[in-house]
């Protein structure tokens, strides 16, 4: 019995032993899910990268932190810090990390970003991933390396108000009137679609006309509108007495992109100076 006994014990132990292997053997591991466009302004753009992390061991892993860059075309444009979350025993847990490009930065890539279509969108950097000891040989913390890509539409939007004319008051013709081009156009070359603009016409801080348009011609990169309408006689004196004659131009529109981001439309206000 007492032979049977230790046979059992050594089995037991030899199989511990490469559990425990095996265990050692596995790490922990970061998958890429989707990436998704959360926010889109004339300022900037903000990109919701959702990521998982697996956790191979019976034990829970506690909470991390994440930390990389971010580059277009392998120019880093940012870096990126998140934390990461609680992640159960054999389990897997979803986390997000928000990355906001301004088109400044993006503009100082220089003509050749100008030129672009799409842009190749890339995040690369460590997760540091606490382990703790509890299990024997087993360090105390991770450092898990990640490198993900995506394409993602080459996008610096630029609000148009342009050829600009102003008709006053005459004998001839006693309203007066004006009329402009408005639009939003890409410096790049990436698609988008636009919906019509509201938009609320200012001459110095009186507001002289507003609208919709009606009509855009949209060639994919650019979209544009011509708008003529009479000015409100009530508004056009008060107007003429301010200290500028700047006209500005606010407003809001829809913008989507072709193959990106679910086809989804954004909200995009806009606000733009001009003088006649």
């Amino acid at each position: 019995m007492n032979f049977i006994r230790l046979i059992s014990i050594a089995a037991l132990l030899t199989q511990m032993s490469c559990s425990l292997t095996s265990m050692l053997s596995q790490r922990p591991t970061i998958d890429y899910q989707s990436i998704e466009l959360a926010d889109f302004t004339m300022e900037y753009i903000d990109l919701k990268l959702k990521l998982k992390l697996n956790n191979p061991y019976p034990i829970k892993l506690p909470a991390g932190a994440i930390g990389g860059d971010l580059s277009l075309d392998n120019t880093t444009l940012t870096g990126l810090t998140a934390a990461t979350p609680d992640v159960p025993a054999n389990g897997s847990a979803p986390f997000p990390i928000t990355v906001r490009l301004p088109f400044k930065s993006i503009l100082s890539m220089g003509s050749a970003a100008e030129a672009k279509e799409m842009f190749n969108l890339r995040f690369k950097g460590n997760a540091d991933v606490k382990v703790g000891p509890t299990i024997p040989g087993m360090p105390d913390r991770m450092s898990l390396p990640f490198d993900y890509t995506q394409e993602v539409p080459a996008i610096i939007p630029e609000v148009t108000f342009e050829n600009v004319q102003f008709e006053a008051p005459s004998l001839a013709s006693p309203i007066p009137s004006l009329a402009f081009d408005l639009g939003l156009k890409n410096k790049a070359q990436g698609k988008f679609n636009i919906g019509n603009m509201d938009y609320q016409v200012m001459m110095g801080a009186v507001p002289v006309l507003s609208g919709k348009t009606e009509k855009l011609t949209n060639t994919g990169t650019a979209a544009v509108a011509r708008v003529k309408s009479s000015l409100s006689l009530s508004s056009v004196p008060f107007a003429l007495l301010q200290s500028t004659k700047n006209l500005r131009i606010k407003g809001g529109t829809s913008v989507s992109f072709p193959g990106f981001a679910k086809d989804q439309s954004f909200p995009l206000n806009f606000d733009k100076g001009m003088k006649p």
